[in-house]
């Protein structure tokens, strides 16, 4: 599936249907590739499942219960949500060439999602993607950097310390390959440092 087409407009959005989308997206990906732990392969797919084991498991809707259990716990919910911000928001845009128009009218309904906002630029509507679970939150610098200090502070606010080693540690296939992937976390190195990028 193209996850980019899996948007709807913010004035849409009081009446989107995230566990009829996820559903119908996950049911219509049944078919597996290859055999699980054979091979890494990223996908968007797997946090719309993770969003919805969610939801079954504690009875509360995806962004309830990441509100309830980690903004709220962190006191970074006036920094992070789910919600457009009504101000201060940064925008996106493309440039207007030929390729970036049959590029993003390839991915997107551009007339719904897109204007043009003066000769050489194409700007967004504010939308939301159908999936919160797969990056449906909106955050500051602020908020960003609070959460990753959370998860790097000795005093840990919503996960056992042996829960934070093992989403930062490398997974491997079953041959042993590693993936350069921990659980929602990319890992990499600089400068012969090993880091972690948050896949938030």
């Amino acid at each position: 599936p193209i996850p980019l087409k899996w948007t709807h407009l913010r004035e849409d959005h009081a009446n989107h249907n995230f566990k009829g989308f996820a559903d119908s997206v996950i049911m219509s990906n049944l078919k597996l590739k290859r055999p699980p732990g054979s091979k890494f392969s990223y996908s968007n797919l797997n946090y719309l499942i993770l969003g919805r084991l969610i939801e079954e498991i504690s009875g509360l809707s995806y962004e309830n219960y990441v509100s309830k259990h980690i903004l709220l716990p962190l006191k970074i919910e006036d920094q992070t949500g789910f919600k457009h911000p009504d101000t201060n928001q940064a925008r996106g845009y493309n440039k207007n060439s030929l390729f970036q128009r049959l590029l993003l009218g390839a991915l997107l309904d551009m007339k719904k999602v897109t204007y043009r906002a003066n000769e050489d630029w194409i700007g967004f509507h504010p939308f939301y993607l159908n999936g919160s679970s797969y990056g449906g939150l909106f955050t500051t610098a602020e908020g960003l950097m609070n959460f990753g200090r959370s998860l790097l502070s000795e005093k840990r606010m919503i996960l056992e310390s042996g829960s934070i080693t093992e989403m930062f540690s490398d997974q491997v296939t079953r041959t042993g390959n590693s993936t350069g992937m921990g659980l929602g976390w990319f890992n990499g190195r600089l400068h012969d440092m090993k880091i972690g990028r948050a896949h938030v």
